[in-house]
């Protein structure tokens, strides 16, 4: 029976949903359809997808009308949002990106494809063309990160940044020492030389050891370990 005070009303259906949000998150299904999701988001693809587009609609209905594009509250002519929407995305972007990510990386293994380490893992587009397909939509980061979750796509894998810097370095050398592999160009900028200084370093006879941890020396400085030349 409904309440003859509209704010009793509400009340009352706000605590029905927070009921009702917290079995269907207890049971892992979609907030919205209530069925079951494949992401580690409170809500499936399908939904996650609708919300975005409705979301997209609403932010520019605003912006026509000359309001706050998350709030609909008056803002400045010149900027999007107003002062407090500026700063809960602001506070709240890092977070959703990282949950974004997370969400991304379980779907696809949340594993390196190729050599199966769990760290230092990114996206890779299996065409090559994930430059041509940012540039194309303009999304970077956060909106990358939630096309990817909208469609997920394919064409689409995760690897660690050595096998994804294997993959794109077209025959670049690589160098490992410790464990750690790295091409010429990454062990040459933690050194703070050339890549040219360390390429002269392993011709001259110098090991993979010396080579790499060998700090920059100022100029002039006799190098140990340096094979003589006649």
């Amino acid at each position: 029976m409904p309440y003859s005070d509209p704010a009793k009303e509400r009340a009352r259906n706000h605590r029905r949903m927070r009921a009702r949000n917290h079995r269907w998150r207890a049971t892992g299904v979609c907030l919205s359809c209530g069925k079951p999701r494949d992401c580690g988001l409170t809500r499936c693809a399908h939904c996650t997808a609708r919300e975005l587009a409705a979301k997209k609609r609403r932010r520019e209905r605003r912006r026509q009308a000359g309001v706050c594009a998350n709030c609909g509250k008056p803002k400045p002519k010149t900027l999007l949002t107003c002062a407090h929407c500026r700063a809960v995305i602001m506070k709240n972007g890092r977070l959703l990106r990282a949950r974004l990510r997370a969400a991304v990386f379980r779907h696809y293994g949340d594993r390196c494809q190729r050599c199966g380490t769990t760290q230092h893992l990114g996206v890779h587009h299996i065409n090559n063309d994930g430059r041509q397909l940012r540039e194309a939509a303009k999304k970077r980061g956060t909106d990358f990160y939630i096309e990817i979750v909208g469609t997920w796509p394919t064409d689409i894998e995760i690897l660690c940044n050595v096998c994804h810097g294997k993959h794109h370095s077209h025959g670049a050398q690589w160098i490992t020492h410790n464990g750690e592999t790295l091409s010429r160009g990454a062990w040459a900028h933690r050194l703070g030389i050339s890549r040219q200084s360390l390429a002269a370093r392993l011709k001259n006879g110098w090991t993979i050891a010396d080579a790499v941890m060998m700090p920059k020396l100022p100029r002039g400085t006799d190098y140990p370990n340096r094979q003589q030349t006649a």
